[in-house]
């Protein structure tokens, strides 16, 4: 995959191949393949900083009725994550809960981990937990112990335990220590999960515009800003 390759040195030229990309699958009636040349292309948009093309362009992909379940349920959870990002908490939210209807009760987790950790950024700890605590018997272990993590407010991920290969361990690590107030080790693990590869994989693109805020906002003023732009 020609953009796949290029994503890292040079975004833009990927974003353009990869749409190009989709642009021929949909002439070869390749519905799959267009569908994936949008994600990445979005995914890409978003880690650039420009959610708003990047919703558009999840939207895009999933338009088309053809598409299978699995992958569009992939593109929806990527429209949240864009509005997340865009600071429309209550669209955000409404499309995770789109997103968790239409998921096979072992892809769950994951979508309610977002969906609670956006009810925690919005200051509503009381639901982020109830979110968290609602997790069904198929999900993953990893995924449960995250969400248990969470929901029970316990201490940090330690380097030695299996959930810190998870590639959202700092970011869940950034989230616990914001919801006992340590704001300065929060900062830490957040700039972590910013600097992680690939930079458009999610929570990478939204630990950074978190990171960015959290230099010029003190706890004092997280704790009075309201929850929506």
């Amino acid at each position: 995959n020609r953009a796949l390759s290029l994503a890292a040195q040079d975004p833009e030229r990927a974003v353009f191949l990869a749409l190009t990309a989709s642009e021929i699958a949909g002439y070869l009636g390749e519905t799959a393949k267009v569908a994936d040349g949008m994600l990445l292309a979005g995914d890409l948009l978003l880690a650039l900083g420009r959610p708003e093309v990047a919703r558009e362009t999840f939207l895009r992909a999933v338009s088309d009725l053809r598409l299978e379940p699995s992958k569009r349920l992939q593109g929806l959870v990527r429209v949240a994550h864009a509005e997340r990002l865009l600071g429309t908490l209550e669209r955000s939210a409404d499309t995770y809960r789109k997103a968790l209807d239409m998921a096979p009760p072992g892809e769950r987790g994951r979508i309610r981990l977002w969906l609670g950790d956006l009810a925690a950024e919005a200051y509503d700890p009381t639901l982020a937990q109830a979110t968290w605590r609602e997790r069904e018997t198929a999900t993953d272990p990893v995924t449960a112990n995250l969400l248990r993590r969470l929901s029970e407010n316990q201490k940090p991920i330690r380097d030695a335990e299996p959930a810190a290969k998870d590639p959202d361990a700092a970011y869940i690590n950034a989230r616990l220590l914001l919801m006992i107030g340590d704001y300065r080790g929060a900062q830490e693990w957040m700039s972590r999960a910013a600097a992680q590869t690939p930079a458009w994989r999610w929570p990478a693109p939204l630990a950074k515009a978190l990171f960015a805020r959290m230099q010029t906002e003190t706890p004092m003023r997280r704790k009075t800003q309201p929850s929506e732009p």
